[in-house]
C-alpha cells in the first residue's frame, strides 16, 4: 500500500501538475482559510496559542514549535498528488542537509481531514517518507484556527462521496526556534533551493 511508486520522472510530472492546479483552483471559494493568508509584509509573524493532537498522542501546540525550527505543511493522507509530492521533496531536502552537515528543522504534516486521517495512519503515512517526520491533527474548528494563522486554504470536495478529495495550498511554513512564522516556501518545491534558503534562515541572526 506504501510503496515507494514515486520516481524522479513521475516527481516532475506531479510536480507540474500540482504547479498547474495551484493556479487555477480555490478560485470559486475555499471551505475554509485564505482571508488570512500571508504574504512577505506580514512575516515573521508569531504562532498564536493552538491545540492539535500528533499522531503518537503527544500535544501538538504552539509550544512545541519552539526551541528549534520546524516545517509545516496542511494536506492529507488520501492526497493523490501533492502531499506525496512534497513530502518527498522535503525528504531529499533533509538528505541534502545532512550532507551538508546542517542542522536538520522538524517537518509537521498537518491533516486537514481527521474524519479519515486518523492518528495511526497518520503516523504510518509520515514514516513512509522518513523515520523522524511528524504528523498532527484534532478537531474541525483547531484545524481551522491553525490554518488561519498560516495562511492555509483548503476545501473538501464532500459532494464526491466517501472518497472525495481535498483541495489545499501548498506552500510550507518555516517557524524558527522563538515560535514566528519566518518564512513560506511557495512550490515548486526543489530539494537543494529549498536546503540554501533554510541554511540561510537558520543562520540568520537571533536564529
Amino acid at each position: 500500500m506504501r510503496r515507494n511508486w514515486l520516481t524522479p520522472a513521475l516527481v516532475l510530472g506531479l510536480a507540474a501538475v500540482a504547479g498547474a492546479w495551484l493556479t487555477t483552483q480555490l478560485t470559486d471559494g475555499p471551505e475554509h482559510g485564505g482571508s488570512a493568508e500571508l504574504d512577505t509584509d506580514t512575516l515573521p509573524r508569531t504562532v498564536e496559542p493552538f491545540e492539535l493532537t500528533f499522531a503518537d498522542g503527544e500535544p501538538f501546540t504552539a509550544e512545541s514549535l519552539e526551541g528549534g525550527w520546524h516545517l509545516v505543511f496542511f494536506g492529507y493522507t488520501h492526497c493523490p498528488d501533492v502531499c506525496p509530492t512534497t513530502l518527498q521533496t522535503l525528504q531529499r531536502t533533509m538528505s541534502e542537509l545532512e550532507e551538508r552537515d546542517a542542522a536538520l528543522p522538524t517537518v509537521v504534516f498537518v491533516s486537514v481531514d481527521p474524519e479519515r486521517d486518523d492518528r495511526a495512519q497518520l503516523e504510518e503515512y509520515a514514516g513512509f517518507f522518513r523515520k523522524d517526520f511528524r504528523a498532527a491533527t484534532g478537531q474541525r474548528e483547531a484545524i481551522d484556527d491553525l490554518t488561519d494563522q498560516f495562511g492555509a486554504v483548503y476545501h473538501i470536495n464532500r459532494d464526491e462521496g466517501e472518497d472525495y478529495t481535498v483541495d489545499h495550498s501548498a506552500a510550507i511554513a518555516a517557524v524558527g526556534p522563538e515560535g514566528r512564522i519566518r518564512a513560506l516556501l511557495n512550490p515548486p518545491h526543489r530539494p537543494t533551493e529549498m536546503a540554501d534558503r533554510l541554511e540561510g534562515l537558520m543562520a540568520e541572526e537571533g536564529s
